[in-house]
């Protein structure tokens, strides 16, 4: 038998990334199973939402990811990572510091990668590759170029290899952990621009902007738009999917070869921030995908308010960024992110919370209820006993001086 002599660490593929570059991250030398919700992200010592996720264990490490969206002094940390020692358990709280900077010379225009998801796995063998920039970038994968204009995303179906690496070579090298469970040993490492062998369609689509971001009154309707480019086949059986009812969007069922426009509006009846992912799928399978973010402000401001904020960020108000998963329970700016002036609290919280007031409130109520009428039928039995016991006595006594 053989144990895991050597005390877990988090090791990165380099110490200093740009906003919107993919993160990529490797944990080496724990036995347990560690979740997405494990890897926590802090700037000092608050905690920040990105978006993030955690393969299983794949040749005795676990691999992550995560994409910053903004520039700062981050550290990724985990708790209570499990690894054996000289056949006994144990466990230990690992921490790893990681740079976004903006490396600009004299306010130059920058290329950035950003790369989605930042592993490949037998269930998802595809990566989504993003130009997150403000100039065009071009990405060499496999002898396959890739030119991409501003905000422009391309899907890249990618098939299994005996190789551990995806290497994406660009402005810099990338190197995306290909992670496979069923390894077909005599296959190369391709491209598959095309669908499945059930279809002759050649999928070749690309999505601009690959986000939206959004800044919208309470109640307020707000109408967005994005372009689908096809440079392959034109495509049917297309349905357009989005994870919330505050999203509307205009139905399709097929996608012409060059560009198609698809609108939308976005209605909510909230206040907060929040995101979310607009998918096309082809007979089931997601071929291209899209993101919005969601800025909604109280009914009682106006969008040339909102505006004044742009540019400053939530120090300036003193504030504190709220994470996806957090609303503000007071009045919030828009720095940054969903800057609030109170406090943050968690969605679920605030939703148990409230429904713990109002149940405690019916509580009361009813005791409160109940309470009263058996006092007053106490008071009633009591009432008219005593009546009785004064009205003999006088009888008894009038009797008595007669």
């Amino acid at each position: 038998m053989s144990f895991v002599s050597a005390v877990p660490s988090i090791n990165i593929q380099k110490e200093n990334y740009q906003s919107y570059e993919t993160v990529i991250g490797r944990i080496d030398g724990t036995t347990g199973t560690i979740l997405a919700n494990d890897l926590k992200i802090y700037e000092d010592r608050r905690e920040i939402s990105f978006e993030k996720d955690v393969s299983t264990q794949f040749n005795g490490s676990v691999y992550f990811y995560f994409i910053p969206v903004k520039e700062g002094n981050f550290s990724v940390k985990i708790a209570n990572v499990l690894f054996e020692e000289n056949g006994t358990l144990n466990s230990v709280s690992l921490e790893k510091n990681v740079s976004v900077i903006d490396n600009r010379d004299n306010q130059s225009r920058r290329e950035i990668l950003t790369i989605n998801p930042g592993f490949i796995v037998e269930s998802k063998k595809f990566i989504y590759i993003t130009n997150s920039g403000d100039k065009n970038v071009s990405a060499n994968i496999l002898n396959n170029t890739y030119d991409l204009i501003v905000g422009e995303s391309k899907k890249i179906n990618v098939s299994e290899n005996n190789e551990s690496f995806l290497e994406i070579n660009s402005y810099e090298n990338f190197s995306v952990p290909a992670l496979y469970f069923y390894i077909n040993k005599s296959t190369d490492l391709t491209i598959n621009q095309t669908q499945a062998n059930t279809s002759e369609e050649e999928i070749n689509l690309s999505v601009v902007p690959e986000k939206i971001e959004l800044k919208i009154i309470k109640n307020q309707s707000v109408n967005f738009s994005f372009q689908i480019i096809n440079s392959g086949d034109k495509l049917g059986n297309i349905t357009i999917n989005t994870d919330d009812k505050i999203v509307s969007l205009e139905n399709i069922s097929e996608i012409e070869i060059g560009d198609t426009i698809i609108s939308g509006s976005v209605l909510s009846n909230d206040e907060g921030f929040f995101y979310r992912n607009i998918t096309l799928s082809k007979d089931g399978e997601e071929i291209a995908r899209f993101g919005l973010e969601i800025y909604v402000f109280p009914d009682n401001e106006t969008l040339a308010e909102v505006n004044v904020s742009i540019g400053k960020n939530c120090d300036y108000y003193n504030g504190t960024l709220c994470t996806t998963d957090q609303k503000c329970d007071g009045e919030f700016k828009y720095a940054g992110g969903l800057c609030c002036l109170t406090k943050c609290v968690d969605v679920n919280a605030t939703t148990s919370s409230g429904s713990n007031v109002l149940i405690g409130l019916a509580i009361i109520l009813f005791v409160g209820v109940l309470a009263y009428f058996i006092i007053k039928n106490a008071k009633k039995v009591r009432g008219t006993s005593v009546e009785d016991k004064f009205k003999k006595a006088e009888e008894s006594y009038n009797k008595g001086t007669k």
